[in-house]
């Protein structure tokens, strides 16, 4: 949706969608100066390509006092709150807890960030399983062709992160000038 807001929301979710779109715990996909504010979702939810606990696909849109208590299973970009968080897109105060698996680009709060803007004051709490570029906090931040300057600040990551290449406690892949302060990862990477 564009420019809507959905404020004070919940959902409790059994859902197990198809190859085709974004697939979010709350919303699929959200556009252009779009809010989701002090909502929240729990339950299950498996997908394919761009699978977010709360919100599939963040484009230029904020996320904020929002929660996910969703066990998230997809392939590639998958994440516990939102699966990717791109061009402007804003995560703060926000939280995710539950198992998030996937194959490639995989984190417990956001599968991928290339935002340039990213992530404030938000927490991933769960265990992580994926293959390439898997993060306890975020799967990828930053753009692979441009310097986007994401931030992840003030946040942090819980549980133990499973992957084969390119895994870390707290951000799997940090690319083209993305940047982390005050945020830390207490977490078990195997």
């Amino acid at each position: 949706f564009n420019n809507g807001t959905v404020t004070n929301s919940s959902a409790d979710v059994n859902v197990t969608a198809g190859d085709e779109g974004a697939v979010g715990g709350l919303v699929g996909s959200t556009a252009s100066g779009s809010k989701v504010i002090k909502s929240s979702a729990e339950g299950d939810l498996s997908g394919k390509r761009l699978v977010g606990g709360l919100v599939g696909l963040s484009t230029g849109a904020e996320v904020s006092e929002s929660t996910a208590e969703v066990d998230v299973s997809g392939s590639e970009i998958v994440g516990g709150l939102v699966g990717s968080n791109s061009f402007d897109s804003k995560v703060t105060n926000s939280s995710a807890s539950g198992e998030v698996s996937g194959e490639v680009q995989v984190g417990g709060l956001i599968g991928s960030d290339s935002s340039g803007f990213g992530v404030a004051n938000s927490s991933a709490n769960g265990d992580v399983t994926g293959e390439e570029r898997v993060g306890g906090l975020v799967g990828k931040s930053g753009s692979d062709t441009i310097d986007d300057n994401c931030i992840i600040v003030n946040s942090s990551a819980n549980g133990a992160v499973t992957g084969s290449a390119m895994v870390g406690g707290l951000v799997g892949a940090n690319t083209n000038g993305s940047k982390i302060s005050n945020t830390f990862a207490k977490s078990d990477v195997t």
